[in-house]
């Protein structure tokens, strides 16, 4: 069971992400991880690679007064067929953009724009060949909500496929946002990668495209982790958003012992000067 705290806002066409404090110490490159709950909402395949068995319950508070809440979990504990489910409830209370505002709106009204994020998904995945490879799909319900616009309800598709080289190297490749959103065909592709270490220590990386305007690299992410000690994981990751321009550094640290471990992570938006902190305590099962 995972306990996460503070976080930070999304814009209107935004799904609000699934990282963890691990998750986001790491880069946010978690396509290629097993254990990591929020692949299911987007690369299940990986999930199914690995025995695991994880029960998640979050929060978070961060910039633009955001809260958020949200529980999930995995199975793959059982056999060669993997299942995990998340949910997600945030809020965000910032100022509105142009795009946002109404005309009807004085110079000196109130330009505040409370807004909330629900997220239902997951995926299941199956295993092949003793956990060698694996193939996996999910479902991702989305409800948007703010103070100058109606409530909209997007349902998204994801299918995935994964492979375990040797004993703890994973790749990853999905395919993203596979349902038209108000008549607009979006999808995106994902190439994710994993090496671990037997005592712990491991690197990550993962390339985003996007497919509405031909193909193109939205986003880049990298992180990796070293264990000092057992128990004591050491963290940092780089983001880089390229349809905004965006540079994000990321850090993080745990301590723990065989039953959990309780992690921080930290995440710092260079351009927009937002910082992100979390908290997570991850129980072994």
């Amino acid at each position: 069971m995972w306990w996460c705290l503070l976080g930070m806002a999304f814009a209107q066409s935004r799904t609000p992400d699934p990282f963890f404090a691990d998750d986001l110490g790491g880069g946010g490159a978690i396509r290629a991880d097993p254990i990591a709950v929020g692949a299911s909402l987007t690369a299940p395949a990986v999930m199914a690679l690995q025995p695991n068995y994880t029960l998640i319950a979050s929060g978070r508070l961060g910039t633009d007064r955001v809260r958020r809440y949200g529980a999930g979990a995995i199975d793959s504990q059982t056999g060669p067929v993997a299942l995990g489910a998340v949910f997600i409830r945030e809020t965000a209370n910032r100022d509105a953009t142009t795009e946002e505002l109404p005309g009807w709106l004085l110079p000196d009204d109130d330009i505040q724009n409370p807004q909330e994020n629900t997220i239902i998904g997951g995926g299941l995945a199956t295993s092949f060949a003793e956990r060698r490879f694996a193939v996996g799909a999910g479902m991702r319900y989305h409800r948007f909500s703010s103070r100058f616009s109606d409530p909209t309800d997007t349902y998204q598709a994801h299918a995935s496929i994964a492979g375990r080289v040797r004993e703890n190297i994973f790749l990853s490749a999905s395919a993203e946002d596979l349902l038209p959103v108000d008549q607009v065909f979006a999808p995106k592709a994902a190439l994710a990668a994993r090496a671990a270490s037997k005592e712990g220590s491991d690197l990550s990386v993962e390339t985003i495209a996007d497919f509405d305007d031909g193909l193109s690299v939205s986003e880049v992410r990298a992180g990796g982790q070293l264990m000092l000690g057992i128990f004591v994981p050491i963290r940092a990751g780089y983001r880089h958003v390229l349809a905004t321009s965006q540079d994000i550094v990321t850090a993080g640290i745990g301590v723990g012992t065989d039953e959990g471990i309780f992690n921080y992570g930290f995440s710092y938006d260079i351009d927009n000067n937002e910082q992100l902190h979390a908290l997570s305590l991850r129980i072994f099962f």
